[in-house]
């Protein structure tokens, strides 16, 4: 039904979207239609009965539509989840259109956004460069639709308890729900089964950003705090603040909404920095290169002592080379300019576009017959 807040009716409504101007859309999954809401009246952008159809508004046919995601341009993406497509709809006309996928196959296989394949596609969003990504539930993949081309981001199709690795087959998932591209062009995806939130970067390396991540142990439940210390019960949607960065979880089970603080327009983007340190300058902040693990190195941003919860993209140089791009967890292969060399260990970080020069306080001397810090 459509109309005003006390007319209009929904079936298991989804995924949400919103614009500038407050206009709000909605997956109404089980109508297969998605809808639109102007200053609470509510009408059908588009779709009827359930079905597959490209055409214009209630011409148009969906199946259990799910995700939603809305470009700068008025484009609205939509994870149409049982005819296993990504969708979009022209706000302004109504007219929908196939954006990637085979009508009713699923499968998993890249390629030309009119042969790939996807599996359930849970959850979409959409970059300020209009580059696509989407979860798929039934696969545990992120996908990537860009100039024309599906391609895995990360994923191996094997479900199971938290993996982060490097290379897009090296993590895992557990039917991962919603995500969200991050101003640094990084995702952060909510891997719904696992009960965690990870970071996932366009290289496929992952890390687990909230949640526990053991290979024992009880990974659900409900509690506050930071990194491994927080537990949620099967998140799904997630919504990111333009303003403050703040990101809000759909924390299903639980019944709650959280909020997560990533501080991504501050130093806290460079590896979680401490209460004592937020609000600094990046140079103002002595980073100190740690050892974790044979041939890995870190940089500790807070004096805490203890892994980085959150990862930014960095160049190093020591004082006498040159800089060589890595991301904060500094690997063998990365450090390989400093053998045998004195100097200072520098790193140009980037947030949000912002280039920092940050250093230990000391020369460090590294050495790599028993791999750790002089």
């Amino acid at each position: 039904a459509e109309g005003g807040p006390q007319q209009a009716r929904f079936n298991q409504p989804h995924g949400l979207a919103s614009d500038s101007s407050g206009v709000l859309y909605v997956a109404d999954s089980y109508n297969h239609r998605v809808r639109k809401i102007v200053k609470g009246v509510t009408s059908t952008l588009a779709g009827s009965s359930i079905g597959y159809v490209d055409k214009t508004k209630t011409q148009a046919k969906f199946k259990y539509p799910r995700g939603l995601a809305l470009s700068s341009q008025g484009t609205l993406y939509v994870a149409d989840y049982s005819n296993h497509l990504v969708r979009t709809i022209d706000t302004k006309s109504g007219k929908v259109a196939t954006l990637a996928g085979v009508p009713g196959k699923y499968s998993w296989v890249d390629g030309p956004v009119a042969t790939a394949t996807l599996h359930n596609p849970t959850g979409v969003a959409v970059g300020t460069d209009g580059v696509v990504f989407v979860v798929e539930r039934a696969y545990h993949l992120i996908r990537k639709i860009e100039k024309g081309v599906v391609t895995t981001v990360a994923g191996n199709q094997v479900p199971g308890k938290i993996v982060n690795g490097k290379g897009r087959y090296a993590s895992s998932f557990n039917q991962p729900r919603g995500l969200i591209v991050l101003p640094d062009k990084s995702l952060l995806v909510a891997d719904s089964y696992n009960h965690a939130l990870r970071r996932v970067w366009m290289d496929g390396s992952s890390t687990t950003v909230v949640g526990f991540d053991k290979p024992s142990g009880s990974n659900y439940g409900f509690n506050d705090g930071q990194g491994g210390a927080v537990r949620m019960y099967y998140p799904s949607g997630l919504l990111r603040d333009p303003t403050t960065g703040a990101v809000y979880v759909a924390d299903t089970n639980n019944h709650r909404i959280r909020k997560l603080d990533l501080a991504l327009t501050s130093c806290a983007a460079l590896r979680g920095v401490s209460k004592a340190n937020a609000g600094k300058s990046c140079k103002a902040i002595k980073p100190v290169a740690k050892y974790d693990s044979p041939g890995k190195y870190w940089v500790d941003t807070d004096g805490a002592g203890s892994l980085p919860a959150f990862r930014t993209e960095c160049d190093m140089k020591t004082d006498k080379g040159g800089w060589t791009r890595v991301h904060s967890n500094i690997d063998e292969a990365s450090v390989t300019q400093l053998r045998g060399k004195k100097g200072k260990l520098m790193l140009k970080c980037s947030d949000t576009g912002t280039e920092h020069v940050i250093s230990p306080p000391t020369a460090l001397k590294w050495s790599w017959s028993d791999k750790k810090q002089l």
